[in-house]
């Protein structure tokens, strides 16, 4: 039999030096703003040093936190997303095709929904909340059970919404592996977490690739974490924005430099592993067909939609005192809906 030559995946030269171009004109204010407020430091007194900014234990601490709290972010949206990204990659058929879209549905959601959510499942007037409340108030030993509970859910709340992501870009790795390495695993005869574990290390490219996304977004999520008073660098950075004028933003600039080392890597790791042209590895096989799903994986999944879908969906409607009110924030708030809904299809049409 003759040897097969490995198949070489090229990308388009035109889309790629438009998607430079792209970049470039839209980093070029951003490279500007960078330089004109770096330059405003220069002779400002009131400035912090550089070795305060970032060689303070109380820093350091925060920029290591930051670190490790958008890598276990990752790391837990990447186990959320590998059903899904199952199910999106599986063999499916008609309706279900439309049915497995919708699995991705809590992506359409503010990233703060399920921690609101959340907080309203645990409010001390219901019985969870209730029984949180007694139960750390029973001893002053017991004070951090309500805070770390919150950070509890300000992880969980951004793990859930970032499924989707890390869901996507599985399957679109899934989509080029041929299947019969996974039905070899299913046919072993070991138990769950040994097929977990060679599952995981056929596909690991694909979730290190997926991890890393979710993680670079993660370390520049703010918002969650501002509400559970759980402090960031990315806080730190949003806070010295609403204390500082436009004329001292020089020190913002300093202090966002991990967060824009951490982009640049991240963005560098993912265009070399998807945009660079290379050598397709012995188990891609497009022309091999889809593996059906197991109803584990399928009802894993829909578990993952209800958690970032129906519950936030149910817990704010529940909690509302009057169901007028939905149409009452529609006639306020129906232009600010409209101008997202634009924001998005524009955002959408340019990364296209």
């Amino acid at each position: 039999m003759p040897e097969q030559v490995p198949r070489k995946r090229t990308v388009s030269r035109i889309p790629a030096m438009l998607l430079l171009v792209l970049v470039v004109v839209c980093s070029l204010p951003i490279a500007f703003e960078l330089v004109r407020s770096l330059g405003s430091l220069v002779g400002d007194e009131s400035r912090a040093g550089f070795g305060e900014v970032f060689l303070s234990t109380r820093r350091l601490t925060v920029l290591v936190r930051s670190i490790l709290i958008a890598s276990g972010i990752s790391i837990i949206g990447v186990c959320m997303g590998i059903p899904l990204g199952r199910v999106l990659a599986g063999r499916l058929h008609g309706r279900a095709r439309i049915l497995a879209a919708m699995l991705i549905s809590p992506i359409w959601f503010p990233a703060t929904m399920v921690y609101a959510a959340g907080n309203l499942l645990r409010a001390p007037d219901t019985i969870v909340g209730g029984w949180l409340v007694s139960y750390s108030t029973s001893s002053a030993d017991l004070r951090w059970v309500t805070i770390w509970v919150g950070y509890g859910v300000a992880v969980l709340g951004l793990a859930v919404w970032s499924a989707p992501l890390a869901a996507v870009l599985i399957a679109s790795g899934l989509g080029v592996r041929s299947s019969l390495y996974d039905e070899m695993i299913a046919l072993e005869p070991v138990g769950v977490i040994r097929r977990g574990w060679l599952w995981i290390r056929i596909h690991q490219s694909v979730l290190l690739r997926a991890w890393l996304l979710i993680a670079v977004i993660m370390f520049g999520s703010a918002v969650p974490m501002h509400l559970a008073q759980l402090d960031t660098w990315s806080i730190i950075i949003w806070r010295q924005l609403s204390e500082l004028g436009p004329s001292q933003w020089g020190s913002v600039w300093l202090s966002s430099w991990p967060t824009v080392v951490v982009a640049g890597l991240g963005a560098w790791v993912l265009t070399r592993a998807v945009v660079r042209p290379q050598e397709s590895s012995p188990s891609d096989d497009r022309g091999h067909s889809r593996q059906s799903l197991s109803k584990a994986v399928v009802a894993l999944a829909v578990l993952v939609w209800v958690l970032g879908a129906l519950v936030p969906l149910l817990a704010m409607v529940f909690t509302l005192d009057d169901l007028g009110s939905i149409l009452q924030f529609w006639k306020i708030q129906g232009g600010a809906v409209q101008d997202s809904g634009l924001i998005a299809i524009g955002t959408g049409l340019i990364t296209m």
